[in-house]
Parts: structure tokens; C-alpha cells; sequence
């Protein structure tokens, strides 16, 4: 495919996460614009980053400030066969050292306002209340520098070329994350957790009376850095899923049985339909965790897993 300008720059942000290990940019890409233009911004690593818990304020060397609309927040991976991935003792992997979560970069994307942008320096604010790994400054703190140019541009249509002379437009919200359930042990960065040959999560949906008709099971894969090589399966049963991860290595860290339950809709393939979501997130009834000889022992609780709708 031909890609434009505005998809090589999200292309340039996906290279860019093995330099900036998770962290938050100090420059846009682009770093000036014209008011209208669209701009992208790399902020960090955080859980459960959306536009609804984030905003945008852009602040004008000349003072003033202006609040700008987030179009959309996206992650970013590299590819599992890149250095980044593959060595093991890269800055990368100190995103899961710190978070528990598989590495990535988060981006924003911003179409400017076509007016109330003075022409000049300045930088751009974020506020958010997702959380961040716990080396990691929030972009709470962190002013991101753009510079205003003269004249009016407009959002970028991200039209791309799919092949036999035909066009279509890009639509950013066809690759944000889809609204799930997401189940993780809470993260302890302090935890003296052993590593295990198998862990088993049961959830049950009491709300709706059964998990979704139909549904994707999305294990986050963070096997390259932990050497598990695990296995997933799922089991529903009523109104039960269990889940169970199998390392024959046993080298699964605690936090690695991380998962989302992704309703989909009646055709997989229709982007409009959504699958339907629980009217309450489901209940961890029971983990349970065993090492590599098949012998249950002790490991974190209900207690101590998070689940969240969103």
C-alpha cells in the first residue's frame, strides 16, 4: 500500500518505542504546525489511557491557553522480531520491570483548532488520570514543546491507496483498543513472588448471567521477556470462564496472567456493530497457582487482581 505523510509519521512513532522505552516525548511529530493541522504526540506507557480520562491544553509563550480536542489515543508495538523485543536487556523491558504490562508507547493524536492558536512558540499539557510504571514521570508533569506556524492547514483525511487505483480514508478509531474487560494481578514491584508452572483464573459474569455470547480472549504476550513460553486456554462453564496459563518452562511471572475479554459483535468483521459489554465488570472468584511438578502453592489472590471495564 501507499501510505501518506500522517500514517509515515505513525509508522516513525512505532520505530521510536525501542529509543524511548515507554517514556513520554519531549516534541510532537510533527514539531510545528499550522493551526488545523494534525499533530501526534508520544506520552508514555500508561494503563488504561483514553480520551475520556485525558485532555489537552496548549499553552502560548505569549501567554493565554488554548484547549485542544484528543481525536484519539493509540499503542503502539514494535515488531516481536526487533532488537527491541529480542534483547532482553534493552531499556524496553524496564516498561514491564515497572508496570507488570507488555511494553508500548501511547500516542495522541490532536487535530489543532483553525482558530485561537497565536503564531509562535509554546507547549502542550496533558492531564491524565491513567496510570503510569513507577519510574516513570507522568506527562502530567511534562510540558511537550510545538510551534504554531503562519496560515490555516486542516486535518490530515489519512487516505491511502489499496491497490487496482481505489482510495479510501483512514479511521484511527478502527485501531484503538476496543472496549473490554481487562483482568491483571495488581502490580508490586516489591512483590518476592516465585515463578510458576501454571496459574488459573476463574471469573464469573453475574451481571449478564454469562460471559458474551461471543467473545476474543486476549492474552497479553510478555513471554519474550519472562522466557514462559505459556500457553492460554479458556474454559466457559454457565457463567464461568476460567483461564489458565501453562508455562512448561515454569517461569511465569505473577503478573503475567494479564487478559482482556473483547465482546464481539454478531459478524466479526463489522466495525460499526460493537459486541455488547457486560453490564458489570465480572468477579475473580478464584486463582489458583501450581509449580512445574503439578503441586498447588501459594501466589496472589482475588484480592490482589484488578479488573477493569473499558
Amino acid at each position: 500500500m501507499k501510505f501518506p505523510a500522517a500514517l509515515k509519521v505513525l509508522t516513525f512513532c512505532s520505530a521510536m518505542i525501542g529509543v524511548l522505552a515507554g517514556c513520554t516525548a519531549l516534541n510532537p511529530l510533527p514539531t510545528a504546525a499550522r493551526a488545523g493541522d494534525t499533530v501526534t504526540f508520544a506520552v508514555g506507557s500508561p494503563d488504561n489511557m483514553t480520551t475520556a480520562n485525558t485532555t489537552a491544553v496548549y499553552y502560548p509563550d505569549a501567554g493565554g491557553s488554548v484547549p485542544l480536542t484528543i481525536k484519539s489515543i493509540l499503542r503502539l508495538y514494535p515488531d516481536q522480531n526487533s532488537p527491541s523485543v529480542a534483547n532482553a536487556s534493552n531499556s524496553y523491558w524496564q516498561i514491564t520491570d515497572t508496570s507488570g504490562h507488555q511494553p508500548w508507547v501511547s500516542l495522541a493524536v490532536i487535530d489543532l483548532p483553525t482558530s485561537g492558536l497565536p503564531v509562535g512558540t509554546g507547549h502542550v499539557q496533558f492531564t491524565t488520570t491513567a496510570s503510569y510504571p513507577t519510574i516513570a514521570d507522568t506527562v502530567n508533569n511534562i510540558p511537550i514543546a510545538l510551534e504554531i506556524l503562519p496560515g490555516t492547514g486542516s486535518p490530515h483525511p489519512l487516505e491511502y491507496n489499496i491497490g487496482l487505483g481505489a482510495t479510501t480514508t483512514g479511521l484511527l478509531r478502527n485501531i484503538e483498543p476496543s472496549h473490554n474487560v481487562t483482568v491483571h494481578p495488581v502490580f508490586d514491584p516489591n512483590a518476592t513472588w516465585p515463578t510458576y508452572g501454571a496459574v488459573e483464573i476463574t471469573l464469573e459474569f453475574t451481571a449478564d448471567g454469562a460471559p458474551p455470547s461471543s467473545f476474543q480472549l486476549l492474552p497479553e504476550d510478555i513471554s519474550p521477556y519472562t522466557g514462559s513460553q505459556r500457553m492460554v486456554m479458556q474454559k466457559v462453564s454457565g457463567d464461568t470462564l476460567t483461564v489458565s496459563y501453562v508455562s512448561p518452562t515454569g517461569q511465569l511471572k505473577y503478573y503475567e496472567p494479564r487478559f482482556e475479554v473483547i465482546p464481539l459483535p454478531a459478524r466479526a468483521l463489522s466495525v460499526a456493530a460493537p459486541g455488547t459489554m457486560p453490564t458489570a465488570p465480572p468477579t475473580v472468584l478464584s486463582v489458583r497457582h501450581f509449580d512445574i511438578n503439578g503441586a498447588e502453592v501459594a501466589g496472589p489472590g482475588p484480592a490482589d487482581y484488578s479488573v477493569e471495564m473499558n
